[in-house]
């Protein structure tokens, strides 16, 4: 008798493990994702380059093959400071528009020597967090605020008096990039990480980052941590600054259930598990 209720016991911790468990895996499902060329989140439709409508007009984006990784990617194609400016990740669901917490990530390719950005917890041209990813012609991974004129729609950095001003800067550190390929054969990861007021901003090769966007970087090229309380929530997007003939690809974003552990200590959804349910 003791036998069979033992059994029965097991059965049941058993199945409470796996609903808890499962219940976790669906809880850090990613709220967007786009990769150009397979199953989008929440839906396809965010592969699709008219989706990406950015705030000035002379941004041209188009969906081209990227050679660093031998897939398609969301091409710019504009040249000139007046093509600069800001697109939000499209949002058919609208979970993006008052983002709080979570994971960003997106992999780069240069064809030119300008820069890429990427802005989170925005609600307007200067209310926001700007991820500044500097490449030749800025040597620098820069967090910005808004409020300092920099991150302006048509306009470079140097013309707001941005550039290579530590002033006018949350913080500012070398990129220490190993190499700097304005071939687009090299990709390179931007990810952000925001929790409150700890934001951390890592920026490297992409063949350094983990496969999975949810476990930690361990070698990464430069990093930004901060501790800053005063934006809580806004838009997603990215930012270029006249980046002709450069790449935007595998762009991911999580809410604040990326943060959630199992008792391991390790990420509740691996990018692998991830990959095939979309498949």
């Amino acid at each position: 008798m003791r036998t069979i209720r033992n059994l029965i016991l097991g059965l049941l911790v058993a199945s409470f493990v796996t609903i808890f468990h499962s219940t976790k895996l669906e809880a850090a499902r990613p709220i967007f994702f786009a990769d150009f060329d397979g199953k989008g989140i929440p839906d396809n439709s965010v592969n699709d380059h008219k989706n990406w409508k950015p705030e000035n007009p002379a941004t041209q984006w188009q969906i081209a093959d990227f050679p660093a990784n031998k897939t398609k990617g969301l091409k710019q194609l504009a040249e000139g400071c007046g093509t600069s400016g800001f697109t939000p990740f499209p949002d058919p669901q609208g979970k993006l528009k008052n983002w709080t917490d979570g994971i960003i990530q997106v992999d780069l390719g240069w064809g030119d020597d300008d820069s890429w950005g990427i802005m989170f917890r925005r609600t307007a041209v200067d209310k926001g967090y700007f991820a500044f990813f500097g490449f030749t012609e800025t040597p620098f991974l820069i967090l910005m605020d808004l409020a300092q004129g920099c991150g302006i729609n048509a306009k470079c950095l140097d013309e707001n008096g941005c550039e290579n001003n530590p002033g006018k800067v949350i913080k500012q550190v070398p990129h220490n990039l190993p190499n700097r390929d304005q071939t687009n054969n090299t990709s390179y990861t931007a990810r952000i990480s925001a929790q409150g007021p700890e934001i951390k901003i890592w920026y490297g090769l992409t063949s350094d980052f983990p496969k999975d966007p949810l476990e930690p970087v361990k070698k990464f090229a430069s990093m930004i941590e901060v501790m800053d309380s005063k934006y809580k929530q806004g838009m997603v997007g990215i930012w270029h600054e006249s980046m002709s003939n450069s790449f935007v690809d595998n762009v991911i974003v999580y809410g604040k259930e990326a943060f959630a552990v199992d008792p391991q200590g390790k990420a509740t959804l691996s990018w692998g598990t991830l990959k095939a349910r979309m498949e």
